[in-house]
């Protein structure tokens, strides 16, 4: 439920604000958040960036979004391009483009179809990335994560092949893992699928490997 007393913000065109406590924001255009943003849901059709933090309910996004500190939402969806400088966390994220976080990214359930950069611990319960540009993340972990290249990526290495749809990653660990074109140095789980295009240094499982022909693992043990 809403709260009534958070005044809504509608905004159109080229704009500014200070920034405060809403309740639904929304933007058409291009609009500059000169301090820290709360609000019920921030709906963006266009571009806005958020010069402090970003809180918010619920996040919906058909453009451009920077935020130069953390952004907490319980939902973030759309298409598009999300910049974080500081930390993300999000309970469940649906998003189609290009998702950049600096720091940490906490997820619940997520489904990524794009590339991601991710600069600390990307982890999620449930993570679904479709790679259709090159990807990287410092480490990523969770329950269930499967990385695999989206139709769009396959359909564009066969025509701009130095923008590989491909996710590199330190380390990788979960309890249900299935990747494909990935790089890493570790990979650790309890079911492990390697998928064609994954170059990997060392995989420790607990209860089942796969690897595909088309994969380069260099040592394979089992914990």
């Amino acid at each position: 439920m809403v709260n009534q007393s958070r005044p809504a913000l509608k905004l159109l065109g080229s704009s500014s604000s200070n920034g405060g406590v809403f309740g639904q924001v929304k933007v058409t255009g291009e609009c500059e958040f000169r301090g820290d943003l709360d609000c019920s849901k921030l709906a963006c059709t266009g571009e806005v960036d958020v010069r402090g933090g970003l809180k918010a309910a619920a996040v919906k996004l058909t453009g451009t979004c920077g935020v130069e500190a953390d952004l907490a939402s319980g939902e973030i969806g759309g298409t598009g391009e999300l910049k974080v400088k500081g930390n993300l966390r999000s309970e469940k994220v649906k998003l189609y483009g290009q998702l950049a976080v600096d720091g940490d990214a906490e997820l619940g359930e997520a489904v990524l179809r794009g590339a991601v950069v991710c600069g600390g611990l990307l982890s999620a319960e449930r993570l679904e990335l479709g790679l259709y540009g090159p990807s990287s993340v410092g480490e990523l972990g969770g329950g269930k994560l499967r990385v695999r290249r989206s139709r769009i990526g396959a359909l564009k290495n066969l025509v701009t092949p130095s923008g590989a749809a491909s996710l590199k990653a330190r380390t990788i660990e979960g309890d249900q893992i299935e990747l494909q074109y990935t790089e890493a140095d570790v990979v650790r789980g309890g079911d492990v699928v390697i998928g064609p295009g994954c170059t990997i240094g060392r995989v420790e499982y607990r209860r089942e490997l796969r690897v595909d022909s088309r994969a380069k693992v260099g040592q394979r043990v089992r914990i």
